[in-house]
């Protein structure tokens, strides 16, 4: 039995007549409810968006989870000795995410989880184990687990633009007539390989709101074809480390917060940056962000966002939070004036905005968006009466049920 989807609130009508029978004395069995519930799922699109701006490349991700990008954070103004940025650190866990049957891969005497170093990721010299790592990304087993049609977008990169979208690339496209379920013809193992083709550091700006936007846009030829196009839940879920620097004109650099020598001092914080400072302008870009989250929800498009390095940054968080919960609700002035003030509001955009700072913090934080996703999905449940339940007595059954 197959649904059909009505209208923006997917609604659908079972309807199941039943002719009178005879009661004589033949015996009929007895029942012990009057309906019994069959549940059909559309596979969810999930768009997944990576930050690869310079601060993603630079910056030291939290945890030592080996040099898996291939790039040195000093050659993009990382400072210390630490080997793993935040791009390393994403590398091991959409790995993990991918990997989601968790099986390992033997390499001598021992089983890996996960790539712990380069030559796990990409040939270094003839015989790496890479190949390996690739091929315990299955169909049967991953795609089987975890059952969503997956996109990849990245932002922050020159190059050719996509749809017009400059610094916007899109590996991987979302297949509007793809298998509901598995095996994808999107298969996870290509994922993977896209991810390490494409996620590149570099020192790049950070177009967050553009990407939102073009989120929207990839949605619009998948959102029109395929089967169950029109029941099927769209979600974006992005990675990144920072609010938007190109919005509205901005240089890509990140702003200038404080004066000189008073880094932290809340009454020396500008929320727009200081006057004469390079790329002033934040608190429209921090605006155009909202916005364009919002127009994702306009097209049923519920959006997620994870935070790396933001545990404690406050004025991060902030605008991330409203970003998130999808209402279009920008912060007033007197709050983007306090945004750096110690309290936040932990309940704005409360499970779909989760944050972290090293690797364990940002698969849990992942993994509780997959999990609300997951959950969000399961739809199109009918109520169905049995029809033999029509030989019990002189009865008509008419069953509806919005989803």
């Amino acid at each position: 039995m197959r649904p059909k989807c009505t209208g923006r609130k997917r609604g659908f009508l079972f309807s199941i007549l039943a002719a009178a029978a005879m009661v004589g004395s033949v015996a009929f069995p007895a029942f012990g409810d009057d309906s019994d519930i069959f549940k059909i799922q559309a596979t969810p699109n999930v768009l997944l968006i990576l930050d690869d701006s310079g601060s993603m490349a630079r910056t030291y991700g939290g945890s030592e989870v080996g040099d898996l990008d291939g790039e040195n954070r000093a050659d993009f103004g990382g400072s210390g000795t630490e080997v793993s940025s935040r791009v390393d650190v994403a590398y091991r866990v959409l790995y993990q995410l991918l990997n989601r049957d968790k099986t390992e891969v033997p390499i001598g005497v021992t089983n890996y989880a996960y790539p712990e170093q380069r030559n796990h990721v990409c040939s270094t010299f003839t015989g790496d184990p890479w190949p390996q790592f690739d091929q315990n990304i299955t169909s049967t087993g991953d795609e089987n687990a975890l059952r969503f049609r997956l996109g990849l977008m990245i932002y922050g990169k020159s190059g050719p633009s996509w749809n017009g979208y400059d610094r916007i690339s899109a590996p991987v496209q979302i297949n509007g007539i793809d298998n509901n379920l598995p095996p994808f013809t999107k298969s996870y193992r290509s994922f993977w390989s896209s991810i390490k083709a494409n996620y590149t550091p570099g020192g790049n700006p950070t177009p967050l709101a553009r990407s939102i936007q073009a989120a929207r846009t990839h949605y619009f030829p998948t959102a029109a074809t395929g089967d169950g196009a029109s029941c099927r839940k769209k979600f974006v879920v992005v990675i990144t480390d920072g609010e938007d620097t190109t919005a509205n004109g901005g240089s890509g650099r990140t702003p200038t917060y404080y004066t000189s020598g008073n880094d932290g001092v809340l009454g020396e914080f500008y929320p727009d940056g200081i006057v004469g400072s390079t790329n002033r302008g934040q608190i429209a870009r921090n605006s155009e962000t909202i916005l364009q989250a919002k127009l994702l929800a306009d097209n049923d498009i519920s959006l997620f966002v994870v935070g790396v390095g933001m545990l404690g940054d406050l004025p991060h968080q902030k605008v991330l939070r409203p970003t998130a919960e999808q209402q279009g609700t920008d912060l007033s002035a007197s709050e983007y004036g306090s945004v750096a003030a110690t309290g936040d509001d932990t309940a704005l955009g409360a499970g779909k905005v989760f944050f972290a700072d090293n690797a364990d913090d940002l698969l849990v934080a992942m993994q509780n968006a997959f999990a609300t996703i997951i959950t969000q999905s399961r739809s199109f449940t009918a109520p169905v009466v049995p029809a033999v339940r029509t030989t019990d007595n002189n009865r008509l059954y008419q069953a509806s049920f919005l989803p």
